[in-house]
């Protein structure tokens, strides 16, 4: 309950500010627009660049925790497809929007202010080399299959090209391999540079989750209770679940498997949304998933802040025979 208390409701209640602020037109559209230039462009990027190229616990780096994180974002990727491709008619592009949208978290907007806030600087370079790795993995295969559906001639080599000239240019995912490169390399940064790094740095937490509760505003729904509702419990649900199951198997170390289970808890990126419409695919759908999992992700997220926190034993929640 103390954990509730203390991190995830701050949390959630930054987010209900910017709802808040912009329902009641305080922060009008074009502010929410600028806004967002100022997470997605300049706080979140510096803050990925700073810590990355600052932290020395990047070289110890677990790589299993990626095996386990990713291999139950793609079960659940693949479930989703299967599911509405078998019970809600959906095509090859649609099924890659329900796969992305129940596997794909915020990791980047939530999530990382999220582990700020539980475990500091200690969590960031796992949650960086998650955010990375969703990028690369989620976001291409989604791309190849809404390009695939498109129902226009082409080639592999032509439709890769087009995932990565999307994948260059996106600041968080340039940012952090920036960062990487920059620690590897063992290069200083000068003090001017790093002051003006970590001023923005510090604002991006709070800046990203204010943005985040204001974009929510005015979002199309949709009414298809039964494809919504199958969504949101594998992305709130079974994504955290096999996320702990698949670390335990791995034998993660307890802080790793709390932070992959974290992260799998949050709710679906809004990136599903921008995908699904700029390729017309049951937009309205993916914009209430990532609606109605924001909401309900207030209970699931507190719950795994709470396993993360020791108010909850992991082992117990997992374990075949804990009930015995």
């Amino acid at each position: 309950m103390q954990a509730i208390l203390s991190i995830s409701l701050p949390f959630f209640g930054l987010v209900f500010c910017g709802f808040a602020a912009r329902r009641t037109n305080l922060l009008p559209e074009p502010a929410v627009v600028g806004l967002n230039a100022f997470v997605f462009w300049f706080a979140l990027p510096a803050l990925l660049f700073y810590k990355l190229a600052t932290t020395p616990t990047v070289g110890s780096f677990d790589f299993r925790l990626l095996l386990a994180y990713s291999g139950a974002g793609l079960a659940c990727y693949l479930l989703a497809a299967l599911a509405g491709r078998v019970f809600f008619g959906a095509r090859l592009g649609e099924c890659g929007i329900q796969g992305m949208a129940a596997a794909y978290p915020n990791v980047g907007y939530m999530g990382l202010p999220l582990v700020i806030q539980i475990w500091g600087d200690a969590a960031l370079a796992p949650a960086i080399m998650i955010l990375i790795t969703d990028t690369l993995l989620l976001f291409t295969l989604t791309t190849l299959l809404l390009e695939a559906d498109t129902g226009k001639p082409t080639t592999l080599f032509a439709t890769l090209t087009r995932v990565v000239r999307g994948l260059a240019r996106n600041p968080l995912l340039i940012a952090a391999l920036l960062g990487l490169a920059w620690w590897l390399l063992a290069l200083p940064l000068p003090l001017p540079v790093a002051s003006l790094l970590g001023l923005l740095a510090n604002a991006a937490a709070p800046c990203a989750l204010f943005a985040l509760g204001a974009t929510l505003v005015g979002q199309p729904v949709s009414g298809d209770k039964a494809e919504v509702g199958t969504l949101v419990f594998l992305k709130l649900v079974m994504h955290p679940a096999l996320a702990g199951l698949f670390a335990l198997g791995l034998q993660l170390d307890p802080f790793l498997t709390c932070l992959a289970v974290v992260e799998a808890s949050l709710p679906s990126a809004a990136n599903v949304f921008v995908l699904a419409t700029v390729y017309g695919r049951r937009p309205r759908r993916a914009s209430t998933v990532v609606l109605a999992s924001t909401a309900i992700g207030v209970v699931t997220v507190s719950i795994a802040v709470a396993i993360a926190a020791g108010d909850l034993d992991l082992l117990a929640v997992f374990s075949p025979t804990s009930g015995g």
